[in-house]
């Protein structure tokens, strides 16, 4: 944390996933941890295998500007910004051959309540942190080993994937739709939020695990003819640029005896 003069102020963030069973990324100094924790939950001879795939966490770094005006900046480190976390969702060997991902449902949690739209809220002194944890890519294949491998051969074609929601549907596109590092307005806000990933779900970068008071609001479905025996879930999140007080004003002084700020959330994977 660095203070001037001038009373601006620096908090680290940083935003990572855990892995099943509870284990988790250890905090850094002037970091804040986001947590990923994926509950499985199997149904029948199916047996789903998940764990974080590749890195885990984003830094970021929020810094005061000018308080009377109300600027600050909320960043990633450099490098960590752009494709997804990924989350590897397979058959083990125990399941039937019939065994399918197609109809799983992806959800997230957190010790708060989501809103109708899907934020998630962390106290801060007595105000709060807006955060959403969102659904930024799927990628399906037809194999067991081929999300682990990253094997195209096994690939299943992006247009045959779609995330489902109980009003509409997203065919996942190949190429992103939204990108990392833009803001976005979340309805039922007066924030504006940073996108962490890029999306290959939705052009609005908009496409919460949670939504409508559903805590599994996402189905995967699949229209290729092939089963889907493993798959890859890119997990993003858009942060809030500013915590807010109980009015749901942008309030600095809320930071100023903060060094870190945790915004955990836990990613639930159920099968149909």
């Amino acid at each position: 944390m660095e203070k001037t003069m001038m009373m601006k102020k620096r908090i680290g963030l940083l935003v990572g996933s855990a892995l099943l069973m509870g284990s988790s990324v250890s905090a850094l100094a002037n970091t804040a941890e986001f947590r990923t924790q994926i509950r499985v939950l199997s149904a029948d001879a199916c047996v789903l295998s998940v764990a974080a795939q590749g890195d885990t966490a984003w830094a970021l770094n929020w810094e005061e500007q000018d308080r009377t005006a109300g600027t600050s900046t909320l960043t990633v480190k450099e490098g960590e910004l752009g494709e997804p976390l990924l989350v590897r969702v397979k058959l083990t060997d125990a399941s039937g051959a019939s065994c399918s991902l197609n109809g799983i449902k992806l959800g997230a949690t957190a010790a708060t309540t989501a809103t109708a739209t899907g934020l998630f809220k962390a106290a801060v002194g007595e105000g709060f942190w807006e955060y959403m944890p969102t659904l930024t890519k799927l990628e399906t294949f037809s194999t067991v080993a081929g999300a682990e491998a990253g094997t195209a051969a096994a690939k299943l074609p992006a247009n045959t994937v779609k995330a489902k929601y109980a009003a509409g549907e997203h065919v996942i596109s190949e190429t992103a739709q939204h990108n990392a590092n833009t803001e976005v307005t979340v309805e039922g806000t007066t924030q504006r939020f940073l996108a962490l990933t890029h999306n290959y779900v939705n052009a609005t970068g908009i496409t919460p695990f949670n939504l409508g008071g559903q805590a599994q609001a996402v189905t995967l479905e699949s229209t290729a003819a092939e089963p889907v025996k493993s798959a890859l879930i890119g997990v993003g999140a858009l942060v809030a640029k500013n915590p807010v007080n109980a009015e749901g004003q942008a309030d600095f002084a809320l930071l100023d005896t903060v060094e870190n700020v945790n915004l955990p959330f836990t990613v639930t994977v159920e099968l149909p």
